[in-house]
C-alpha cells in the first residue's frame, strides 16, 4: 500500500527512528505475503490521522442509509451481546426491495457520540430519549458509573453483504446466529427454508434500534468512526478478524473507553456474488481461526488491581504476548486448548440462556 510506504519512510526520518524495523514492517506491510492486510491499512490510517477523529469504510460501500423498522428514541446500555436486530434475505435484489433508504446525514450521529464523555452524552440527550439497560453486569455498571469514560469507537449497521469471512464464503462465520434472541431469532427460524437460506446467503440488514453504548462483544469495522485524538491500540495487520482483536484490545487496555452502535446502516455491496458454504455454521462452531487464538491470548492476561494507564497496559499486554509466543509448541497448543474450552463453555451457556433449553456439547 502506497500510504503505508510513505508513512514508514516518515517514521524512519523522525524522532521514532529507533523503532525496530521489523515492528514497523509487520505493522504496515504484509511481509509474509498472507494476501489479506486490511489491518495494516488501518494502522496506516491511525498514523496518518493522529490527533483527529475520523471515519473509514470498506471500499465497496455505497452511501445509501437506512434505519431499523423497529427504531425508537432512547439510549441503550448493554454488554455480553450483539445489540443489533437482524433481518435475513435470499439475495441482493430481495435486500434492496425490502429496505427503505432515506436521505440521512449519517456522519452527524458519529459526531454526536465519537470522542464524547458518557456524562456529556447522558446530560445532553433529549427528554424523550430514555435510558435503558439490558444484560448489564455489575462490573460493567461499575466501569461507567463515574461517567468519565469516552466513546472511542462508533459503528454503523450493515445492509447487503454481511462482510464476514472471505469472499465466496470460503471461511465465513455465521456462528453468531446461534446466539440470536427475541425478534431476530424468530425471523431466523420462521421456517426451515428461511433458516437454511440465512445460513448460506450473506445478505442481511443488521442495525440497532437506538444509539447503544456497549462493550467489545461486537466490533465489526466495516463502517467505523475512531477517536484518534488520544492513543489507540494498533490493529493486527493481517488476516480476517483483525477488528475483533482491535475491539478486545481497546476494551481490555483502555478502561475508560466505550463502544457506540448507531441506528443507521450503510449498504455494503461487493461486485461479486458471495455466499456461505452450506456447512459453514458447523465448521465455524467447531473450528478455531487465528483471530480466536489471538483473542484467547489477550483474554488470558489478568491486569490485577494496579491502577495502570492505557500505555502501561499495552506494554504489559505486549510482554504477555511475547512470553506466550516464546513457549514450546506443545505447551502453547495446550494453553490454547484450555482457553478455548473455557470460551466454548461460555458460548454454550449463552446458547442455553438465549434458547431456553439445554444444549449438550459433544466434547
Amino acid at each position: 500500500m502506497d500510504t503505508s510506504y510513505v508513512l514508514a519512510q516518515n517514521i524512519a526520518n523522525t524522532k521514532y527512528e529507533d523503532l525496530p524495523p521489523e515492528v514497523v514492517n509487520f505493522a504496515l506491510f504484509d511481509i509474509e505475503s498472507i494476501g489479506f492486510s486490511n489491518g495494516a491499512n488501518r494502522n496506516a490510517l491511525l498514523l496518518h490521522t493522529v490527533g483527529d477523529p475520523f471515519f473509514c469504510c470498506d471500499d465497496d460501500t455505497v452511501c445509501q442509509v437506512a434505519t431499523s423498522p423497529s427504531s425508537k428514541e432512547g439510549l441503550l446500555f448493554t454488554c455480553d451481546c450483539d445489540p443489533a436486530q437482524y433481518w435475513f434475505f435470499r439475495d441482493r435484489q430481495n435486500t434492496l426491495q425490502s429496505v427503505i433508504f432515506e436521505e440521512e446525514n449519517f456522519l452527524a450521529f458519529h459526531e454526536r457520540f465519537l470522542g464524547k464523555r458518557l456524562s456529556s452524552i447522558i446530560s445532553t440527550r433529549k427528554e424523550t430519549e430514555k435510558l435503558s439497560f439490558k444484560q448489564i453486569r455489575a462490573e460493567y455498571l461499575k466501569r461507567f458509573g463515574n461517567g468519565n469514560g469516552k466513546v472511542r469507537i462508533t459503528f454503523n449497521g450493515v445492509i447487503g453483504d454481511c462482510a464476514w469471512g472471505a469472499p465466496f464464503g470460503l471461511w465465513g462465520d455465521p456462528m453468531g446466529y446461534l446466539l440470536l434472541d427475541d425478534d431476530s431469532h424468530r425471523r431466523l427460524v420462521k421456517s426451515e427454508s428461511e433458516y437454511r437460506s440465512a445460513c448460506t446467503s450473506r445478505e442481511l440488514f443488521r442495525v440497532v434500534n437506538c444509539p447503544t453504548i456497549s462493550d467489545a462483544t461486537f466490533s465489526q469495522t466495516t463502517f467505523v468512526g475512531l477517536d484518534n485524538q488520544q492513543l489507540l491500540p494498533p490493529f493486527f495487520p493481517v488476516r480476517r478478524g483483525m477488528d475483533k482483536i482491535f475491539g478486545i484490545t481497546l476494551w481490555r487496555c483502555f478502561d475508560k473507553s466505550y463502544f457506540c452502535h448507531l441506528p443507521q446502516a450503510l449498504l455494503h455491496a461487493p461486485a461479486n456474488d458471495r455466499g456461505f458454504w452450506p456447512g459453514e455454521i458447523v465448521r465455524s462452531a467447531s473450528g478455531f481461526d487465528i483471530d480466536k487464538v489471538v483473542i484467547e491470548c489477550i483474554n488470558s492476561l489478568e491486569f490485577g488491581h494496579d491502577k495502570k494507564g492505557c500505555k502501561d497496559r499495552l506494554r504489559v499486554l505486549g510482554k504477555h504476548l511475547i512470553e506466550l509466543g516464546s513457549m514450546k509448541v506443545e505447551d502453547f497448543e495446550e494453553f490454547v486448548q484450555t482457553q478455548a474450552l473455557k470460551t466454548n463453555y461460555r458460548f454454550i451457556s449463552l446458547m442455553e440462556e438465549r434458547s431456553g433449553f439445554w444444549v449438550y456439547p459433544s466434547i
